[in-house]
């Protein structure tokens, strides 16, 4: 590419950028916050996790679940095990028996099934409530998760809900690199929404109305794609309801906790099965982001690489670089303030410098590259 059209391009392509991003942070801004007031009937909910060996986590996801502020008769738990050669099913066993008070399904996933999507399906066949929510098993919920989660189901209209999700207690680069890039994903997904697009989900904080299983076709969930269940059910509800009928929660007291990856190796196993599904994506405003997204982060390894050769070239890189971390800042800004995580900020400047080339080898890699999930390996 000449050098005159690879800065016309990158320019315009910056520009773009810059601009879709402050597009979902105002999003962001005009999204209105849930409430947590307690509502004058309580429905009955069932919470389904999906897990497979999960003996190391599940202690503190049980835990969370015991402290909801929720009446405990009011919550069916299913919990499907995916062939674990662990303690998980032991864990469970000893919360059940300290906690009688909870209605509990614990279920195997047939010898002749495996995988996160065969154990949700089976777990909502076994659901009698009308309101079903899902987290997952390396995942804590925050005290006031459940009755926030209940509020939003009160208008009628409504028939999904999505939350946030964040990393909790992050410490040195590589975890707060993932912690700032889980918050721009969330915040990216409920700015979409503010501007009135759902674009994305995550399985660790969802939640939707029983009846909606009755409409939706099970092709449309990419059964043979290991991974992608929120996603393809969100999109799916979508295109049978409709955007207003899907809400995202933005309340502080709703994000769910997670764990990041320790190993950067683990990181980019994780980051290729996400990409790994990304050939199925057919709606319009999600394939928009990503391809403006990913064309931002691929144009600036290509500038900084022409500029050894070109050098008139660096001051025009430097440029575009601080204008896509400036905007990329504001956003962040927003975001980490929300959930009281702003001491993340503190590696934006370094991950600003290394995220071009980690976004971009990740997008390429994924496209063809095998991954490991639940010790089972995807090509």
């Amino acid at each position: 590419m000449p050098i005159t059209a690879l800065i016309w391009t990158s320019l315009i392509v910056t520009l773009v950028y810059a601009i879709w991003i402050l597009a979902l942070l105002r999003g962001w801004i005009k999204l209105d916050k849930i409430t947590v007031a307690s509502p004058a009937k309580q429905p009955k909910v069932s919470l389904i996790v999906a897990f497979r060996n999960e003996e190391e986590h599940l202690p503190a996801l049980l835990a969370s679940i015991a402290l909801q502020r929720y009446p405990n008769k009011f919550v069916e738990l299913i919990l499907v095990d995916d062939h674990s050669g662990d303690r998980s099913q032991q864990v469970i066993q000893e919360f059940t028996i300290k906690n009688p008070y909870f209605s509990i399904k614990l279920l195997q996933l047939p010898l002749d099934q495996n995988g996160k999507k065969a154990a949700l399906q089976l777990a909502y066949q076994k659901a009698n409530n009308p309101i079903i929510l899902c987290t997952d098993a390396d995942c804590m919920l925050p005290n006031n998760w459940l009755q926030i989660s209940v509020n939003a189901f009160h208008q009628q209209q409504t028939q999904m809900i999505l939350g946030g999700v964040k990393i909790a207690n992050s410490k040195g680069f590589l975890q707060y690199f993932q912690s700032l890039e889980l918050l721009s994903l969330i915040g990216s997904g409920a700015g979409a929404k503010g501007l009135g697009q759902v674009m994305m989900s995550n399985g660790a904080n969802i939640g939707f109305r029983r009846e909606i299983l009755k409409k939706i076709e099970t092709e449309r969930l990419k059964p043979e794609t290991p991974s992608g269940d929120d996603l393809f059910l969100t999109s799916e509800v979508k295109r049978i309801y409709g955007q207003k009928a899907i809400h995202f929660i933005k309340n502080a007291e709703h994000f769910v906790s997670t764990y990041a990856e320790e190993k950067f190796s683990d990181l980019i196993n994780q980051r290729v099965r996400w990409v790994s599904k990304s050939s199925n994506y057919t709606d319009v405003f999600l394939l928009s982001t990503s391809f403006i997204v990913l064309l931002e982060n691929l144009m600036l390894p290509v500038l900084l690489l022409t500029s050894f050769f070109f050098s008139p070239l660096w001051p025009f890189l430097l440029l575009l670089w601080l204008v896509k971390s400036l905007v990329d800042f504001l956003f962040l800004y927003h975001i980490s303030h929300f959930v009281s995580q702003k001491q993340l900020l503190k590696a934006f400047s370094l991950m600003a410098i290394l995220y071009p080339f980690f976004i971009s080898y990740t997008a390429i890699v994924g496209q063809f590259a095998s991954f490991q999930w639940k010790d089972r390996k995807y090509s």
